[in-house]
């Protein structure tokens, strides 16, 4: 007589339908998944999966359409803001960029619904799955018990209930068989429960998109209002006249400059403390692009837009434009140690809303002309982690954002005489640290 179901599998055979036996079991399929349909007719179960990708191939369409219109409003824009600062390009402006928001938060709305498409699919796969698995799991028993109703049986007896070699063969035979699908049926089960167990982590994942999506929308609607607001200021300012439009930026052209030779003024002396040995060696890559859907339109020193503009004749970051609302992102982890604005002491005269972030590495990171921010002060941020909005906001002559590098034992917040408390200290080209 056998002694036991597992006898005649070899030691790694037992191993294996033990231990997955014992997953199974311990993990019934009840709890593999949120629901369970139980008897769900296969047909329809197809025909609403075909459905679900039928209505998720729309929204692909529908995204792309709402894409191609973002690429040819950012055209719009820029063709905009290369032109002569008058007071209709700087309305048109204005209108395109909130154009461009209202796009993207059309495009965030599809996306969000997509995505939401996507988990009622993924769900659908989920419920087959786990009725599947309860299949695999209740036949499992039959099949043990086949299989220890046919060791049992002593092979003398056997022999003599069939009367032929043959028939007992055939009856060893019966049991190989019945092994190998105890086997099959533990491997089966096993794989489904791995693809259930993705499934579950794909649905995860795509509801924290979901979320990011919907706070995407908030934001962007919030700056698209802040444009909307700053296109009654200007109006209301210039009363629509031409004249009193050029006034007005001449006398914020004047007051940009006096800033900028304040600024140079300290800054030119904090760069005289910059210690070259205590910082990481130039290398391209070393920080982070902050907006890699950006472009640069101004670079570091004695530009010429500086010479022209700027009686220090020095810009002492570099400009990255982009349109309103673009994501800016951290160069490299660190903590934020400042975050203002400085449009509440000088209106369109300096940096606007800016962050600065110390790092490890010795380097200090400065953004501004932010529309919005996406982080406070105080906050440990990672490398590439969001940190605010490309804006308008300071002196601008078009939605950019302004990266200047300093090195940190130099950065300081020091009281200006042109615009409150600026954050200032020695600069270095950031071109030597960032890959655009």
């Amino acid at each position: 007589m056998r002694k036991g179901v597992l006898d005649d599998f070899d030691p790694m055979k037992k191993l294996i339908i033990v231990s997955m036996a014992a997953s199974l079991f311990l993990s019934p399929a009840s709890m593999l998944a949120e629901e369970v349909v139980v008897g769900e007719d296969t047909g329809s179960a197809d025909a609403n999966r075909a459905a679900l990708q039928a209505s998720i191939e729309a929204k692909n369409k529908e995204l792309q359409k709402i894409k191609e219109e973002m690429e040819q409003a950012k055209r719009n824009l820029d063709a905009t803001t290369s032109q002569r600062k008058t007071l209709q390009t700087e309305l048109r402006s204005i209108d395109g960029s909130i154009a461009a928001l209202e796009l993207d938060v059309r495009a965030a709305q599809v996306e969000s619904q997509k995505l939401g498409l996507e988990i009622a699919s993924l769900s659908s796969g989920i419920e087959t799955i786990n009725a599947m698995i309860e299949t695999k799991l209740a036949a499992l028993p039959k099949i043990v018990r086949a299989y220890h109703e046919e060791s049992e049986r002593n092979p003398l007896f056997s022999l003599l209930e069939r009367n032929t070699i043959s028939d007992v063969l055939a009856d060893t035979a019966s049991l190989d068989s019945i092994q190998a699908e105890m086997l099959t049926t533990l491997n089966e089960s096993r794989v489904l429960k791995v693809e259930l167990a993705k499934r579950q982590e794909d649905v995860s994942g795509k509801r924290v998109q979901i979320d990011a999506k919907k706070q995407e929308i908030v934001v962007t609607t919030a700056i698209a209002r802040g444009e909307e607001e700053r296109k009654r200021a200007l109006l209301t300012e210039t009363k629509n006249k031409e004249q009193l439009y050029q006034k007005n930026f001449d006398e914020l052209a004047k007051k940009a400059m006096e800033f900028e030779n304040e600024i140079e003024r300290i800054e030119s002396a904090l760069r005289k403390n910059v210690d070259l040995s205590q910082l990481p060696s130039p290398r391209p890559g070393l920080l982070q692009n902050p907006v890699p859907a950006g472009r640069l339109t101004q670079g570091y020193g004695r530009t010429q837009f500086a010479i022209r503009n700027y009686k220090s004749q020095w810009h002492n970051g570099i400009d990255l434009g982009a349109p309103v609302g673009t994501p800016v992102y951290a160069a490299e982890a660190g903590e934020v140690i400042a975050l203002g604005n400085t449009d509440a002491f000088c209106p369109r005269g300096a940096y606007g809303k800016y962050v600065v972030i110390k790092h490890a590495n010795n380097l200090t990171t400065f953004y501004s002309h932010f529309s919005a921010f996406a982080v406070k002060k105080g906050q440990t941020v990672k490398r590439g982690e969001l940190i605010g909005y490309v804006g308008n906001t300071g002196w601008s002559t078009g939605p950019h954002v302004q990266v200047t590098v300093y090195a940190s034992n130099t950065y300081t917040i020091t009281q200006s005489k042109s615009c409150g408390l600026l954050p200032v200290g020695g600069d270095l080209n950031p071109l030597d640290y960032i890959s655009l």
